[in-house]
């Protein structure tokens, strides 16, 4: 897979197999110079829309054989949203009884049409946990992909959830058109997002608020506006 790629991925230079002390298998991994994205960080953010929707183009292209179709390795990303549902509607219904900040009538409207579709096309590679922790920009620009521990083949809907999480306005139009994946496609996609803000903000009741659940809040509010301008009217 490396040498069908247009950014660095990891390397895998040794394996390490369990024993008493650490029970589970592990690896060492070549060093890629870089830092997790953050928007101060990338010179061009258009260009880095851009460039995951390269990377993600070419990533369907690389052939297919003995690789691990979508299940429980992956958190069933890749597999069809159905999979999540009970957990989303229990979200939903726990989230309406304690939040005003969002219109959760929308976000039951967004999951049950996306839920509706699925990709009937061959399955090709995803990526898993395709954020932006896991990409690394070096010198402004989009440098390597890595923590492919999420990967399998399948519906490649699950690593859209970018589009809401990270970008924003223009540069998440670059995204959708540069990847050119049918519209349903782009529904289930802000359905994972939409899944996975759901599930963080209702694991944090009674926690207190993090980054990550403002994060949440945030890619929620922008998922039900997102879909608001595009979908409704």
């Amino acid at each position: 897979m490396k040498d069908k790629l247009p950014f660095q991925i990891p390397e895998l230079i040794g394996n390490g197999k369990p024993d008493k002390i650490f029970p589970y298998n592990w690896g060492i991994y070549r060093w890629i110079e870089g830092e997790n994205a953050e928007m101060k960080l990338i010179d061009d953010v258009n260009k880095f829309a851009k460039d995951l929707a390269y990377f993600l183009t070419q990533l369907h292209k690389v052939e297919i054989s003995n690789a691990p179709p979508a299940g429980q390795h992956c958190f069933y990303r890749g597999a069809p949203l159905s999979v999540y549902d009970a957990e989303t509607k229990r979200a939903i219904k726990n989230l309406a009884n304690i939040f005003n900040f969002i219109n959760f009538d929308l976000a039951t409207e967004i999951w049950d049409n996306a839920a509706k579709t699925e990709w009937n096309k061959s399955p090709v590679w995803f990526h898993g946990d395709f954020n932006e922790s896991n990409l690394l920009v070096n010198n402004g620009k989009l440098s390597a992909v890595i923590d492919f521990g999420c990967c399998g083949i399948g519906d490649p809907s699950c690593d859209l959830v970018i589009a809401w999480t990270f970008l924003r306005g223009e540069s998440r139009e670059i995204f959708k058109s540069e990847l050119r994946l049918d519209e349903a496609a782009w529904q289930r996609g802000r359905a994972w997002a939409l899944w996975k803000a759901l599930i963080t903000i209702e694991e944090s009741l009674g926690k207190g608020e993090t980054d990550k659940t403002i994060k949440a809040k945030n890619t929620l509010t922008e998922i039900i506006k997102d879909y608001s301008l595009t979908t409704r009217f």
